[in-house]
């Protein structure tokens, strides 16, 4: 469990990150699920942009919540359609 105190600054430092993986009208598919897996395990810290086609089926915090939960990492932030994502287990 992450503290509210380091959200905070993990939150700050994504400020200054691009998001890397979209998700659109496929939706969360297992090849988005892997390769979001590989991405967080590498970088530590990533965005993820929810496309409008998606949003306007889904919910952007309960996608959020769903990948955060099949892949287990740590929701950090989500603002409009981006999430942020974190994970100690870099490789």
């Amino acid at each position: 469990m992450v503290s509210p105190h380091m959200l905070k600054k993990l939150a700050a430092k994504a400020k200054q990150l691009q998001p890397i993986l979209q998700v659109g009208k496929n939706g969360l598919s297992d090849a988005f699920l892997t390769e979001f897996t590989l991405l967080l395990k590498k970088k530590g810290l990533i965005k993820v942009r929810f496309l409008r086609s998606f949003v306007e089926a889904n919910g952007v915090k309960e996608a959020a919540a769903t990948v955060a939960e099949k892949s287990e990492a740590t929701l950090v932030d989500v603002v409009g359609n981006v999430a942020v994502f974190h994970t100690y287990l870099k490789q």
